[in-house]
């Protein structure tokens, strides 16, 4: 499909929904996203896990020695993550 065929059908699924009466009607679409996420994160590491290690491959992290470098190292996690959520709401959700 085309991205604006994507966007036709999202659009019309907005549509449909917003003709429900309240937030707890999507409970079930709800439900199926989660599950959904859950079996796709499942099945990204079991595929990691199965493929196993490159071959001269070091994945041994660099560490820094000192308290700062640790720092660095957490907020450059906090960076990972939130680059990896790109600001959607999943977050919220997962809470």
């Amino acid at each position: 499909m085309t991205t604006v065929e994507w966007y036709l059908v999202f659009t019309c699924v907005a549509v449909v929904l917003s003709q429900l009466p309240n937030l707890n009607s999507i409970a079930g679409i709800s439900l199926i996203g989660a599950v959904t996420a859950v079996g796709y994160c499942t099945s990204i590491w079991m595929a990691s896990v199965a493929q196993g290690t490159l071959q001269g491959v070091n994945y041994n992290p660099v560490r820094g020695g000192n308290s700062v470098g640790k720092t660095l190292d957490v907020f450059n996690a906090f960076g990972i993550i939130a680059f990896a959520f790109r600001g959607h709401n999943l977050i919220l959700e997962i809470q």
